[in-house]
């Protein structure tokens, strides 16, 4: 995630400085004044479309990753489910054993006390 911003980041700048560059080499230039602003009109234009391009990139690279993050959510979410009950049935088996082997002790001592009283 912070590559991507880093990569967002480089590019936006590279564009800005393009855009920067390329102005004040038109502007610097030996030019009439149509021709500066029909380069520039043209730069502007060239900017505008791979400002447009890169929205649209990130655009669809942030749907790719919240498709992902959802997908991976609701995996994580339907394991912590099953893990849940598996939880819930080990206990829910732990507490009819336990009553199970007090329930025989209590047989056993009941045995063994009217065995001990004959």
């Amino acid at each position: 995630m912070a590559t991507e911003t880093k990569r967002r980041g480089m590019m936006m700048g590279m564009v800005i400085g393009g855009a920067i560059g390329a102005a004040t080499t038109l502007l610097l230039a030996p030019k009439s004044g149509a021709e500066v602003r029909e380069d520039l009109s043209k730069r502007y234009r060239a900017v505008s479309d791979k400002t447009q391009e890169l929205a649209a990139t990130v655009g669809e690279r942030g749907k790719d990753i919240a498709s992902t993050v959802s997908s991976q959510a609701t995996d994580l979410l339907d394991r912590a489910k099953e893990s849940k009950q598996v939880v819930m049935d080990s206990l829910q088996q732990a507490k009819e054993n336990r009553q199970q082997q007090q329930q025989q002790r209590s047989s056993e001592e009941a045995n063994n006390s009217s065995s001990s009283f004959n």
